[in-house]
């Protein structure tokens, strides 16, 4: 009976322990990317041939980091803007001043790579 007490304490405690970091790494490093220094600069053409040829390595390199990515607006979509073709900027909020075609740079946080569709996301993404 002891030992099943001693089980259970311990599962709940591990439990406990996985979504606490769980939270932490998702929503509690949450940080204002304004004043957070970018982890690398580079352009879309750069970062998006890099994920074309070290798909794994570059997901390493550049997942939940903080990038300043530089192009031009292919398409907007409410508070997405797409740039060359294949990097989706979630942005906080919709930007009037953001127009297709139009040269931009952009601060966010890589949220991850899309093999199958040869898209990068970047998540909470305001125009510098």
């Amino acid at each position: 009976m002891k030992k099943t007490r001693i089980f259970i304490l311990t599962a709940i405690l591990l439990i406990s322990g996985t979504v606490a970091y769980c939270y932490y790494d998702l929503y509690a490093k949450e940080v204002n990317l304004i004043t957070e220094q970018a982890d690398y600069t580079v352009t879309s053409e750069q970062i998006t041939k890099e994920f074309l040829k070290r798909p794994r390595f570059s997901n390493r390199k550049y997942v939940s980091k903080v990038v300043v990515v530089q192009g031009v607006v292919s398409e907007i979509h409410g508070p997405q803007i797409i740039v060359d073709q294949n990097i989706i900027c979630m942005l906080k909020t919709p930007n009037p001043r953001i127009h297709r075609n139009q040269l931009i740079v952009v601060k966010g946080r890589v949220s991850g790579y899309d093999d199958f569709m040869k898209e990068l996301k970047l998540e909470n993404c305001f125009k510098i």
